[in-house]
């Protein structure tokens, strides 16, 4: 069985584990600022037929997460449309398995031209990091010439001032005197009937020395036609562009040159992208279209589109175009077939028929309530807004063909049918999350210890050498021994690991030590393991103080501490150095504190502690690296180190540090508004259907049928 697949709090997916598993951010602060959660909207009729548009890429003002180019690909190959006001002819047929690749045709800096690969993919390594460079080759293969452009950008003062930055970097003096701002004045050297035709006198061109590029247009009719424009010839002004007419006309006898304002045509102009290879190697078709209004449609001959730079396969067509001067791309599809892909993403198949069921009319309301939010598109295809990964199977598409249709209404108008993965067996109250209470979103109890089962208890151990971390339990046998202080001792049955926290993944969990077999250790408390219902996190105080700093003022980070709790226990308000820090929607704490998996959960200060001294005296200690040194009845000194271990007065043990560190210990993964999945899950498996689920987590909701 199948666990559900989410997200991060900060929006970037992972794998299929649960640790993985987060938060839908959906619309928890209202589209006006302060204006709380969204209020419920009218039900709007929507056939399931309808197309759905759906953002992979796109530079809008509530997402930003673009490509400069994007590549795709069909088994059984693609159509390339040009759509310019109500026309849409066809220009290219991509054969199977090939990749088209596209971009929008904006305003560069054409930085050098040279005839050496090398000098051109070193200057391409030293504009990597900043400028978005491209190298183009042109010529013939016996004299080739490469180009390296940064950009694209939207306007010519944009360029003019990456011109200007890029003419002060160290290596300018190679080519400072032959950069320049290109733009949408080029320069023609002829138009023909056939491709074949145009690509013969190209070569032609190429060989006299005069680099050209293959443009494909069309018009209204759906008649193509193929121009030749010169690729080192493109301007951003007039005057520019009849300089560079005087000049390659001049170095190249016998050609002509027309001048054309390519900013209102429709086309696809072809370049030879070497980026990415090397020497003599082959190029990268790459195709530029107009971004003033015109889009690139892209279909498929047959079985879904490939997406590159996704990794990722879809139904349906793609749409490429500009939007505030950046690519964006569009997968439109029937919107029931993108409801498929989105419940196989957010719960995933394997999981029992009735949780799939809720999953699908909680993802069909907020995919109907939300519109077009986007612009040109209804959502993205992230986390920010719903999973959505263009995969299927049986049993979620008949979970959401069962359901087809059906949304969630409160007072006759759609709600938020908010979800997380797991509510930690409470889900939250409005106030917990955004600071408003909404009526359908109560705190109720969540049956959410499925990732519980079949996991191992881990123990928190401190070695000899004051090293400290998590170890497997059945790695671990009990001695029957204990310290001269009562805490018991454990031996290493196998090489073991010691974990920052008790979960066996490297990128959440290093390994801070590793234990030889028949190593003792003295145990201080046992956990479970990490996993979507209750988790660990342990962070520094240097580690936590610049995301802190993002939200509130610091400097330095000496005591955190929870001050409030809503009513499901989740944290509503911090004490920061000893003053409150309350933030407007209180789930922001997760980020503010480095992405914690929930805000259910209680801090342990292990830099934090008080020493008793003689005659009662007290001396607190807040991580400010002081060090402490013991003395014995024989007058022998010793120094704590960094990490030691302080008993209470019931003779518990607990770590304490020099330095402010953060021991975090939490249940749920998520906002926890709404519906838990893994909720959904535990109540499925406990025999209860999709209409029981949904009542249960949206208090008061119905289920009507468009």
């Amino acid at each position: 069985m199948m666990i559900p697949r989410k997200w991060t709090a900060n929006g970037r997916k992972k794998s299929r584990s649960w640790i993985v598993a987060g938060v839908l951010a959906i619309s928890l602060i209202g589209s006006a600022a302060g204006s709380g959660p969204l209020s419920p909207q009218p039900v709007v009729a929507a056939s399931s037929d309808d197309l759905f548009r759906v953002a992979l890429y796109i530079d809008s003002g509530k997402f930003h997460t673009t490509v400069p180019t994007a590549g795709f690909s069909a088994d059984k190959g693609l159509k390339i449309s040009v759509s310019a006001g109500t026309s849409a002819p066809s220009l290219l047929a991509v054969s199977g398995g090939a990749i088209f690749r596209a971009g929008l045709d904006q305003y560069r800096v054409s930085v050098l031209e040279t005839a050496d690969f090398n000098q051109a993919k070193a200057l391409y390594s030293a504009l990597a990091s900043k400028y978005s460079p491209s190298i183009y080759r042109n010529g013939t293969a016996a004299a080739p010439v490469y180009q390296v452009v940064t950009g694209g950008y939207a306007t010519a003062a944009a360029a003019q001032t990456a011109l200007a930055e890029i003419s002060k970097l160290p290596a300018a003096s190679t080519y400072k005197a032959g950069a320049l701002v290109t733009g949408p004045l080029r320069l023609s050297a002829g138009s023909f009937k056939t491709e074949k035709e145009a690509r013969d006198n190209a070569q032609a061109l190429r060989g006299s020395g005069l680099p050209v590029d293959v443009v494909i247009s069309a018009d209204t009719a759906g008649k193509l036609s193929y121009s030749l424009w010169a690729s080192n010839a493109s301007a951003a002004d007039a005057a520019a562009q009849a300089a560079l007419k005087s000049g390659l006309e001049a170095a190249v006898p016998g050609v002509s040159l027309t001048a054309v304002d390519s900013s209102s045509l429709s086309y696809l102009a072809e370049k030879e992208e070497v980026s990415g290879t090397a020497a003599g190697s082959g190029g990268t078709a790459l195709y530029l279209f107009n971004p003033n209004a015109q889009k690139v449609m892209i279909s498929s001959a047959g079985g879904k589109i490939t997406v590159k730079e996704k990794s990722l396969s879809y139904n349906g067509t793609f749409e490429l175009s500009q939007l505030n001067g950046k690519l964006a791309v569009i997968n439109e599809l029937p919107f029931e077939q993108y409801l498929n892909s989105v419940v196989h993403a957010e719960l995933g198949p394997g999981n029992p028929i009735e949780a799939l069921k809720a999953q699908a009319v909680a993802a069909r309301t907020y995919s109907v309530k939300a519109g077009m939010k986007y612009e040109i598109a209804n959502l993205t295809d992230t986390t920010l807004d719903q999973a959505y990964y263009g995969k299927e199977a049986d049993d979620v598409t008949k979970a959401v063909e069962a359901t087809r249709g059906e949304v969630l209404v409160s007072g006759g108008k759609l709600i938020d049918a908010l979800f997380s993965s797991n509510a930690g067996g409470q889900t939250a109250e409005g106030t917990e999350v955004w600071g408003n209470s909404v009526s359908y979103l109560k705190s109720v109890s969540s049956p959410d210890t499925y990732p519980t089962r079949g996991k191992l208890p881990w123990y928190r151990i401190y070695t000899d050498s004051g090293l400290t971390g998590y170890v497997r339990s059945d790695l671990l046998t009990a001695t029957g021994a204990k310290t001269a202080a009562g805490i018991p001792l454990y031996s290493a049955t196998d090489a073991a690991n010691i974990r920052m926290i008790p979960l066996a993944t490297d990128s959440l969990s290093p390994v801070l030590g590793k234990l030889a077999v028949g190593e003792r250790v003295a145990v201080i408390d046992q956990t479970v393991e990490s996993t979507a219902y209750a988790w660990t996190r342990l962070m520094t105080a240097t580690q936590l103080a610049p995301k802190i700093n993002a939200y509130s003022p610091l400097t330095v980070l000496n005591t955190l501490q929870v001050n409030k709790k809503g009513a499901s226990g989740r944290v509503t308000s911090l004490m920061i150095n000893g003053s409150e820090v309350a933030l407007k929607t209180p789930d922001s704490y997760r980020s503010m504190l480095g992405g914690l998996p929930s805000t259910l959960f209680e801090i342990e200060e292990t830099g934090r502690y008080t020493v008793i001294g003689a005659n009662g005296a007290r001396t607190e200690y807040t991580g400010t690296g002081a060090s402490l040194t013991a003395l014995n009845g024989q007058g022998t000194k010793t120094s704590a180190g960094s990490q030691f271990l302080v008993l209470n007065g019931q003779g518990k043990a607990r770590l304490a540090t020099s330095d402010a560190q953060f021991l975090f210990t939490g249940k749920g993964y998520g906002h926890g508004l709404g519906m838990s999945q893994y909720g959904a899950i535990g109540l499925a498996l406990d025999g209860k259907d999709y209409k029981y689920i949904l009542a249960y987590y949206y208090d008061g909701a119905t289920i009507v049928k468009q």
